[in-house]
């Protein structure tokens, strides 16, 4: 998990998770559709949260390492 990673969402700040459920917000990653950035990644075409959300620097890989790095994170990242 990188505590520096700032998520390219409009607000800068939402912190996704991996959720369960079949709801197009959950599959995002947010626990709900409202009060978040969760409807305007779904306009931008977004459809899961390894969409949008770098999973290792979420902390979001667990036994799921094949997902792509990105540019925030370190050389070493704990997941």
């Amino acid at each position: 998990m990188n505590p520096d990673y700032q998520p390219p969402c409009s607000c800068g700040s939402c912190k996704p998770r991996l959720m369960l459920g079949t709801s197009w917000w959950k599959n995002l990653g947010f626990n709900s559709r409202v009060g978040n950035c969760a409807e305007e990644l779904y306009q931008q075409g977004h459809r899961h949260i390894q969409d949008w959300a770098c999973m290792h620097c979420t902390g979001n890989t667990s036994i799921f390492t094949h997902y792509p790095k990105c540019e925030q994170c370190p050389e070493e990242v704990s997941a």
